[in-house]
C-alpha cells in the first residue's frame, strides 16, 4: 500500500507563499467543517512584508499551503470535484498576493475527517513526542494495509493522516496526474521514499 500513496507537501523555497487567514476567516471553523454558504475565505502571505523588504518575488502556484491545509485553483478543482470524496469539502477562497491583487479562483480543501492508518510498529516516529490523545511526531510512514482495505482506499483517495502532529496530506496514485498539474508548487513523494 505504501507504493500506492504519495505525501503532498509544500516546497521548501523562498518564493513559495505561506498562507495565513485574515481575521474574519480565522474566526470561522473552516479547516474541518462544512461551512454554511457565506463570504469566501481570505488568505495572504505571511512572508509578504519580508518579500517586499528583500525584493523577493513570490511564485503563486496552482496549490497553496497554509500549514497542513491547502487551497487549489480552479484548474485543479475542475479535475477533482467530480470524484467521490466523502471526507472532502470545497469552499470558495481568495488569495491576496504580495502585490495586493485579489486572486479569486481558489478553493479551500476542508478535510472533514482524518484517517489514522499509520502502523505504530513499523513507522518511524518519536515515541516520547506523544500527547495525551495519542498524537505523535511521525517522520517516516508505513501505511497499515489492514486499515487501508480496498473499500477504505476508494473512499480516501486523498486524506489527512490522523494521530500525527503534522496532519500530512496523502494522495492516491489514481489522482497523481491531477496533482501533477500543480507543477513545482507541490512536492509529491511516494510513501516508501518519504522522510520528513
Amino acid at each position: 500500500i505504501n507504493l500506492e500513496y504519495y505525501v503532498l507537501n509544500m516546497p521548501d523555497r523562498d518564493d513559495v507563499p505561506y498562507l495565513v487567514p485574515d481575521d474574519a476567516t480565522d474566526s470561522r471553523p473552516y479547516t474541518n467543517t462544512r461551512l454554511e454558504p457565506g463570504p469566501p475565505l481570505i488568505f495572504s502571505n505571511m512572508w509578504r512584508q519580508d518579500n517586499i523588504d528583500s525584493n523577493n518575488k513570490e511564485k503563486v502556484g496552482e496549490i497553496l499551503f497554509s500549514g497542513s491545509n491547502i487551497l487549489i485553483n480552479e484548474k485543479i478543482y475542475r479535475e477533482i470535484k467530480s470524484i467521490d470524496l466523502p471526507s472532502i469539502y470545497f469552499y470558495p477562497a481568495i488569495y491576496i498576493n504580495d502585490d495586493s491583487d485579489w486572486m479569486e479562483d481558489y478553493w479551500f480543501v476542508a478535510f472533514l475527517d482524518k484517517l489514522d492508518c499509520w502502523n505504530r510498529k513499523t513507522s518511524g516516529y518519536y515515541r516520547d513526542s506523544g500527547t495525551r490523545n495519542g498524537t505523535f511526531e511521525v517522520y517516516q510512514f508505513d501505511l497499515d494495509p489492514e486499515i487501508l482495505t480496498n473499500d477504505v482506499v476508494h473512499k480516501n483517495l486523498i486524506f489527512k493522516m490522523g494521530k500525527t502532529l503534522s496532519s500530512d496530506i496523502f494522495v492516491h496514485e489514481s489522482l497523481l496526474s491531477i496533482f501533477e498539474l500543480a507543477g513545482d508548487s507541490v512536492n509529491l513523494t511516494r510513501v516508501d521514499k518519504y522522510k520528513s
